[in-house]
């Protein structure tokens, strides 16, 4: 895995789909520009999982992750979780994501949802996986499924986080690393929240190509770059750091989390 140059410490994105970009290359060509050395590609269903593969495969910089989105949680193969399994044991460079629950979108069977999670997490714990969490309006469950799991043998983080301070102290006692895809417009006690994440558990997300406001189709590599660039200005500006510390920091948060993965 390629790290950050002598000049400048390079950024980090803990939380992009480049398998569903309209031209996931040049998204990486401007990203180089800025520069941007490691993305964490979530893939989000049993159908991308070999396109996420297969982009790792061709850029040392991309670091894949393969899971079930709880969007999709009732939409897969039965097998899918047999699959998982098999691409985990044939892979040793594969985390598990995206994964977690989501109690607000409409539509969803929540016990399914719940159902999926926790077999997910399963996968990553026995095959000492780190694994990505999405987790909307969901904590109390969530919460129990974390406790039910044995954490010491894998990491974790949070994406896109926007819980309360006090579920922030409980993840943090899990060791869990949070990260945010976007800090505009908080409100005095969110912003307390960013402040409040440990350094070391501290990342940063864009989400490509799902950024805030826009439609996915329409984002194009100059929205990208822009919109990382801001994040990490605005993050350093709120937890009151140099942006060059703070690039520092989220990349050596980076290399932990990601540690079983990238270094065996």
């Amino acid at each position: 895995m390629a790290g950050p140059s002598q000049e400048t410490v390079s950024l980090q994105d803990a939380h992009i789909h480049l398998q569903d970009s309209r031209d996931a290359q040049a998204v990486l060509s401007a990203a180089r520009l800025i520069p941007v050395s490691r993305f964490f590609c979530n893939a989000t269903r049993c159908e991308d999982w070999q396109n996420v593969i297969a982009l790792a495969a061709a850029d040392e910089h991309i670091v894949p992750f393969i899971g079930v989105h709880p969007w999709m949680s009732a939409l897969q193969p039965a097998d899918w979780d047999k699959r998982l399994e098999d691409l985990c044991a044939a892979s040793s460079e594969c985390g598990i994501g995206e994964i977690g629950l989501d109690a607000v979108r409409k539509g969803l069977d929540f016990s399914r949802q719940v159902e999926v999670c926790n077999r997910q997490i399963g996968v990553a714990v026995r095959h000492r996986r780190p694994f990505v969490l999405h987790c909307v309006a969901a904590w109390r469950t969530m919460l129990d499924i974390l406790r039910d799991n044995d954490l010491t043998r894998t990491s974790f983080m949070v994406h896109a986080f926007s819980g309360s301070p006090e579920t922030l102290k409980e993840l943090a006692g899990m060791g869990a690393y949070i990260s945010f895809r976007t800090l505009e417009n908080l409100s005095p006690e969110k912003e307390s929240v960013v402040r409040q994440v440990p350094d070391d558990r501290f990342l940063l997300e864009s989400d490509f190509p799902y950024l805030a406001g826009k439609r996915a189709q329409d984002v194009t590599a100059q929205d990208y770059s822009s919109h990382l660039e801001q994040l990490y200005a605005r993050a350093a500006q709120i937890r009151a750091v140099s942006v060059e510390g703070l690039r520092e920091k989220v990349w050596q948060n980076g290399t932990v989390f990601t540690h079983a993965i990238t270094h065996r």
